[in-house]
């Protein structure tokens, strides 16, 4: 009977502790922040995010003049920067930035930039998240910042960079043309990947990150999210932010801050002040509130460091930190440790080879079914749900709902696979741990060349290698053997779910992987608990009603609408129209237009971030749309070259010029509006791609092109010119989208598009 009161006990331990792994993430009042206010914030966000506001639209006006008069009300003198930019990518626009400065008392040191982007993303985002959460949270800090009357000791730059989602291209701006650039020593960013979530903290840095992690952990932020495994997952995701910008062109190190979580709204018409959750913006301005006072205080210059870090955060512990030259030595001690132990344990014959080998064999099923069921639920889900196919962003409207039945039939597999049955003695049951641990210590080695950021997995085997050692010397306490249980629940709970959400749920094996980490250091309580038969059908239960939650989850409604999309070319050369769609399934919207038997699988004629191909294709109506006038001003030869030099003049308003090439035509050098790519980009038009060049219009202004290609190589570009208006258009009887239904993102949508040819030769 006591061993059943225990083992119950041991349960809810786990259980309280799995939830506080998640509950101590964030703030969840503005009571928890010292001087924030929740409801003016939102108000800002409100206002900001009341309609989409990318670069070129007529909000995007408004926005700049609140941010602007908001700064003007705090005593702040503000100035606007703008100019053409053009990136090494081809993306050209007119950014302007919105600037103001804190004067310190000690104006030779190193400035701290506070940095966010004011801009939504194109075509249909309202950008409450993505960044009007960035926006507020600086506003209101700084407000009360400035209400204390400290003077810090550092410069403090305050920016709001425009056409981020459009190429970073204010952030290039800032750094390449104005003044400050030079004067920085940090860049706080603040940034958002989704509409909820606990918020991320990524170091940029060229060099190393010691002093940078130290500091951030002096600061004393009240709810740190912080560990060198995110900047490698970071890296591998298909985005850069601004202070990226800083980093590779100044070597200037950043702090960047990001909640990824509802990642289903990032970019679409979902990022609205409704879908934003106050804990994530709460969590922005915690780090915020404690950063800036530090960073404003300390030499920056100081920063800079030959030495890197393996770092994480604990509960109550906050920051864990220790350099990488420690990762040796500490891999090396865990397998002299583990050695020791399991000779002594031989030696003993409290091992048994028999034991292990069962063990390992259970091991290994698990891994095959519980690896296998994670990749074939996504596999099959891809197959015959539209929510999923539909979806670009790679975490579904009931992707929660995966991650539990993933982490839920794999806690069951691991209750119905794990060997030794209940008859068995406790050094039988002793034995059973070693292929477990040794599997963590075989990963953390690869970890220690592959992924060294990630070497603080270390700590979970330490612990329950503890666990082990305390078992061979017959300790058989239950409760002391749960505690050394509880570091791996704390480590790798949160990235059960941070990794599906960040990187996708085709990653579902990496949760299934882990949760069979968190086991493995459990595992020498869990031995001796009772209540596992029972606990795992509960599990089951639990795997299978995700299941179904997800199936009843699949659809659209209005709080899960199907993203769509549609455009209108007209080909001014073949004096031809067509629609075209990138969607998988047609629904009440796009079956206006097309039939099943309009589906096609070609290539799309203009770059997006995921380069998705049409799957739509009809003739369409040829309507008067004018293109815009094409005139070569002027051509230069020499011995090896032509220089053209192009005028482009729109006809209509347009939000977004592109112009591509053939793959093979190799560019010399290209001059937009008076602006060049650095001679080391120039690369990127050798051979590269088709894109050549996407221009996001500010007041309909003329592109004007200096292009340089080899001598006597005559060549076509295709100009291709969008404007955002097709709903909007009196010449087409189109019914607008049903409330569940919404533009699709990261594509040119909702858009008529002329195309015509600019022969070169």
């Amino acid at each position: 009977m006591k061993n059943k009161i225990s083992s119950l006990l041991v349960y809810l331990l786990f259980v309280g502790v799995c939830f506080y792994s998640f509950y101590s993430l964030t703030p969840k009042n503005d009571s928890q922040l010292e001087h924030f206010d929740l409801e003016k914030a939102k108000q800002h966000i409100k206002i900001i995010a009341k309609e989409p506001h990318s670069i070129g639209t007529s909000y995007h006006g408004q926005v700049k003049k609140y941010i602007v008069e908001q700064l003007q009300s705090l005593g702040l003198s503000v100035h606007t920067q703008k100019d053409y930019t053009l990136n090494e990518v081809g993306q050209f626009t007119a950014p302007e930035n919105i600037i103001t400065r804190i004067e310190g008392s000690e104006p030779d040191r190193k400035a701290l930039l506070v940095m966010t982007h004011y801009d939504s993303a194109v075509h249909s985002s309202f950008g409450a998240s993505d960044a009007a959460s960035g926006v507020a949270t600086i506003l209101e800090v700084l407000r009360n910042f400035l209400a204390q009357e400290n003077k810090p000791k550092n410069d403090i730059i305050i920016l709001f960079t425009d056409a981020e989602e459009v190429g970073l291209n204010g952030a290039a701006l800032f750094v390449d043309d104005h003044p400050w650039a030079d004067e920085i020593g940090l860049v706080l960013n603040f940034e958002a990947r989704g509409s909820g979530g606990p918020s991320n903290t990524i170091i940029e840095s060229n060099s190393g990150n010691k002093t940078l992690i130290s500091e951030f952990s002096k600061a004393k932020t009240k709810y740190p999210l912080a560990n060198s495994l995110m900047y490698s997952v970071y890296k591998k995701l298909p985005n850069d932010t601004d202070a990226t910008v800083f980093r590779e062109q100044k070597d200037i190190p950043s702090f960047f801050f990001a909640f990824i979580d509802d990642h289903f709204d990032y970019h679409t018409a979902n990022d609205t002040a409704k879908n934003l959750d106050d804990t994530s913006l709460l969590h922005q301005a915690s780090y915020l509130e404690q950063l800036l006072p530090h960073f404003a205080e300390i030499d920056l210059a100081t920063l800079p460091s030959e030495e890197d870090m393996v770092y994480f955060d604990l509960p109550v512990v906050d920051m864990v930190y220790f350099p990488f030259a420690y990762i040796l030595p500490l891999l090396i001690l865990g397998w002299i440790v583990l050695i020791a132990l399991c000779l002594y344990g031989f030696r003993q014959k409290l091992i048994s080879f028999a034991e292990v080998a069962k063990s390992f064999k259970s091991l290994l099923l698990f891994l095959i079914l519980g690896l296998g069921f994670s990749w074939l639920i996504w596999f099959v889900s891809k197959l015959i749900y539209p929510s999923v196919q539909e979806n670009l962003n790679g975490f579904t409207y009931n992707g929660h709902w995966y991650i539990l039945a993933i982490s839920a039939l794999s806690l069951a597999l691991a209750h119905f696979l794990s060997y030794p049955k209940k008859s068995s003695n406790f050094n039988q049951r002793t034995s059973t741990l070693l292929p477990g641990i040794v599997l963590i210590l075989l990963i953390c080695t690869l970890i220690a060349f592959i992924l060294p950021g990630a070497f603080y997995f270390i700590f979970a085997f330490y612990f329950a290698l503890a666990a082990f050692g305390l078992r061979l010397f017959q300790i058989k306490n239950l409760f002391l053997l749960a505690l050394f249980g509880l570091p791996s629940l704390l480590i790798f709970a949160p990235l059960v779910q941070f990794f599906p959400v960040g990187l996708g749920l085709n990653v579902l094996p990496v949760s299934a992987l882990l949760i069979y980490f968190i086991f493995v250091g459990l595992q020498a309580s869990w031995l001796e608990l009772e209540y596992k038969k029972p606990v795992g059908f509960a599990f089951i239960f639990i795997g299978l009603l995700a299941i179904i939650v997800i199936h009843l989850k699949s659809d659209f409604n209005e709080l899960r609408p199907k993203p769509n999309s549609l455009l209108y070319v007209f080909d001014v050369n073949e004096n031809q129209a067509n629609w075209y769609s990138y969607d998988e399934h047609l629904d009440s919207f796009t079956q206006q237009i097309f039939d099943a038997q309009d589906r096609i699988q070609k290539a799309s004629l203009f770059d997006s971030k995921y380069q998705m191909p049409f799957t739509f294709e009809k003739q369409a109506p040829i309507l008067p749309f004018k293109p815009a006038q094409v005139s070569i001003k002027s051509k230069d030869s020499n011995s090896i070259s032509t220089r053209y030099k192009l005028t482009i003049t729109p006809q209509r308003d347009l939000n977004r010029i592109e112009i591509t090439k053939p793959k093979d035509l190799e560019v010399l050098s290209l001059k937009i509006n008076e602006k060049t790519i650095k001679n080391s980009a120039l690369a990127y038009y050798k051979n590269k791609r088709e894109s050549l060049l996407t221009y996001y219009l500010v007041d309909n202004d003329t592109l004007r092109i200096e292009i340089e290609l080899p001598k006597d190589k005559a060549a076509q570009l295709t100009l291709f010119e969008a404007s955002n208006n097709l709903l909007s258009q009196q010449k087409f009887t189109i019914k607008p989208r049903s409330t569940d239904q919404m533009p699709k993102p990261f594509i040119l949508n909702d858009a008529i598009i002329t195309q015509q040819i600019i022969e070169l030769k």
